[in-house]
């Protein structure tokens, strides 16, 4: 099993099953490899399974039969087995597994209490299969915060370029870190606890905070980009204007976890575009008159 999820009386997991056939079936020969990505739905009352819901979806095979009327005497095709990856390939995908059990695991249990054990597991490979690739239990979640910010990023230029007025973005930047957090409220708490132990060592806060400036500056790129062709600017330098609604942005998030009954997406909305609209004036005339 890959993963699962718990809510309420429903529990879903995900996991992927193999097989190799005993004997032919149609075109695949015999010994043919079958792989299929499975999801399962259980409902549970008093301690027991009361409903179960399976989906398999077999991975494409590939398979070319000819398009023929009679097939009397039609030869059975082989099956083409997929290129076997190199050495650096397999090392790569390898990686790219235990970064994403990684952040599963640590988003499940917490940074200190998730063992690399855990996430070997949670991948499918041995311990020695992080070691290999990591130092350790820091150095892996260096990897997953990369990941995070790789994938977050690019995300606030699309935002940007849909929305017509500078508080138009603001609002949608606003939505979007609000669902951010609804759809994985568990990354707040866990990055703040990691920040928090990289604090007590100088090699690993420092490593941190390089990649704090790294995602400060590129958000920045984004928001320098709409304050142009608004002719807006900011009173700070833009990194700091980002550190700042970052810094509102992900202690909503915390407050979430103590009062989650609380209106907290509008209250947000509201005090990111206060934050943001305070600090942003006319440009000057000159910069308006360069803006291309």
């Amino acid at each position: 099993m890959r993963d699962h999820r718990v809510a309420g009386d429903r529990v879903a997991t995900r996991s992927v099953w193999t097989g190799t056939l005993a004997r032919a079936a149609g075109p695949l020969p015999a010994g043919a490899e079958l792989s299929a990505d499975c999801s399962m739905f259980f409902t549970v009352r008093d301690g027991r399974i009361a409903a179960q819901e399976n989906f398999d979806c077999y991975r494409s095979l590939d398979i070319r039969v000819p398009s023929v009327l009679n097939t009397d005497g039609m030869a059975v095709p082989k099956v083409r087995k997929a290129p076997r990856l190199t050495r650096p390939e397999r090392k790569e995908r390898t990686r790219t597994d235990l970064v994403a059990a990684a952040r599963r695991v640590f988003e499940r249990h917490g940074f200190h209490r998730a063992s690399l054990e855990q996430i070997a597991e949670e991948a499918g490979y041995t311990k020695g299969a992080v070691y290999s690739n990591f130092a350790g239990k820091d150095e892996l979640f260096l990897a997953v915060l990369d990941e995070h910010i790789a994938e977050r990023v690019p995300v606030y230029s699309d935002i940007i370029r849909r929305q017509r007025t500078f508080e138009g973005a603001l609002r949608a930047i606003a939505r979007h870190l609000v669902a951010l957090g609804e759809e994985d409220p568990a990354w707040t708490p866990l990055l703040v606890e990691f920040w928090t132990h990289a604090s007590h060592h100088a090699p690993l806060r420092r490593a941190v905070a390089e990649r704090n400036e790294r995602q400060l500056h590129a958000i920045g790129a984004f928001l320098d980009e709409l304050a142009a062709r608004h002719g807006i600017a900011y009173r700070l330098p833009t990194p700091e204007f980002v550190r700042g609604s970052s810094a509102l942005a992900r202690g909503m998030g915390l407050e979430r976890l103590v009062e989650p009954g609380l209106p907290l997406a509008e209250l947000f909305e509201e005090m990111f575009v206060a934050y943001c609209t305070g600090l942003a004036r006319p440009a000057p005339a000159r910069a308006r008159k360069e803006k291309p």
